[in-house]
């Protein structure tokens, strides 16, 4: 990279810290929903097909993103990962892996730092937040993934790498239709970024709940049906995109305890976990994943308790990470 490209980096960063220091703070105040459970639904049968490990060893993934016929994934050993899954669903072909490309990568690029916390596909750009600041890679080379950005960037004369709160993100995913990225933190806001090719730009920053609370803690988010849902682990939020794009009018489904949320075209699918705390409500709702569809009902109920999972495009195949040791597959017995 030219030295002027470095300045003019370095000087983007600048106006983006800057910018989101003083930005007025928003506040997205939750209205609680009540959510539409059916306690009559049998529970779907579920059929363990494989059980992947990354290099025949123990394999961990921090985060997983669904994407037409890929599945992204954060985690160790493999930093970084694309599998292929719409030739065979139930034996997922590995694209890439950056443990075996650090040379497509920018120096003191190491996965904890910078990929064990949200990530995000937009296109061929994959973005990802961990300890230290977030990192976008570019994948238009289908078999390999390169580093095209980092935040804060990288500083070839510091001896360690910096943090920035700003980009340590929990959760993220973009807007339905706009080059738009919603970063979620574990407890404090939201902030809205806008992306193009000369990376991300701040537009606004909002604070969840009302004025100095904190609420705990964001596991994961995804877009299905023109909002964005967020498990909160304590609660399932979901949010509308307003017309300056920034989230608005959010609301809290009562009784979900939600650990984990994906989704696919058809289903949105709600890992529950009832807390000590929820056991005093009026109804507990059993431990399982919930699939809702596009009118609220709750369709289905999926007996399993994955730490993090997706769903094919097809809706026939859950993908799994259980234990820290592998990615599970079950196929998905469905019954109406």
């Amino acid at each position: 990279m030219s030295t002027v490209k470095r300045h003019q980096k370095t000087i983007a960063l600048f106006l983006f810290v800057t910018a989101l220091l003083g930005c007025t703070d928003r506040r997205i105040p939750f209205t609680k929903v009540p959510v539409k459970i059916n306690s009559s639904l049998p529970p779907q049968s579920l059929i363990e097909v494989a059980d992947v490990k990354y290099d025949q060893k123990d394999t961990t993934v921090w985060t997983m993103v669904n994407k037409g016929d890929s599945i992204f994934l954060t985690g160790a050993p493999f930093g970084f990962a694309r599998w292929e899954i719409g030739p065979n669903p139930e034996n997922p072909q590995l694209t890439f892996a950056v443990a075996t490309q650090i040379d497509l990568l920018k120096p003191r690029w190491i996965a904890p730092l910078y990929a064990s916390g949200a990530l995000a596909v937009l296109g061929s750009y994959a973005f990802m937040s961990g300890t230290a600041g977030a990192s976008v890679m570019d994948m238009r080379n289908t078999g390999s993934a390169k580093e095209a950005l980092r935040y804060p960037p990288y500083d070839e004369n510091a001896t360690q790498n910096s943090a920035d709160d700003a980009f340590i993100w929990s959760a993220a995913s973009f807007h339905p239709s706009r080059s738009v990225l919603y970063a979620f933190r574990q407890q404090d806001y939201v902030v809205t970024y806008t992306f193009d090719s000369s990376g991300l730009h701040l537009r606004s920053k909002d604070f969840y709940g009302g004025a100095g609370s904190t609420v705990c803690c964001v596991n994961a988010s995804t877009v299905f049906n023109s909002s964005v849902y967020v498990a909160f682990r304590s609660r399932l939020v979901f949010f509308d995109f307003g017309g300056d794009l920034s989230l608005t009018n959010g609301r809290e489904y009562e009784g979900l305890q939600a650990n984990y949320v994906t989704s696919t075209a058809r289903y949105l699918y709600v890992s529950h976990e009832p807390t000590t705390a929820a056991s005093s409500s009026s109804v507990v709702y059993p431990a399982g994943i919930y699939v809702f569809d596009k009118q609220g009902n709750n369709v289905a109920y999926l007996p399993a308790h994955p730490k993090m999972f997706v769903v094919n495009d097809a809706d026939t195949h859950v993908y799994a990470n259980e234990d820290d040791m592998s990615v599970k597959i079950y196929r998905i017995q469905w019954t109406r």
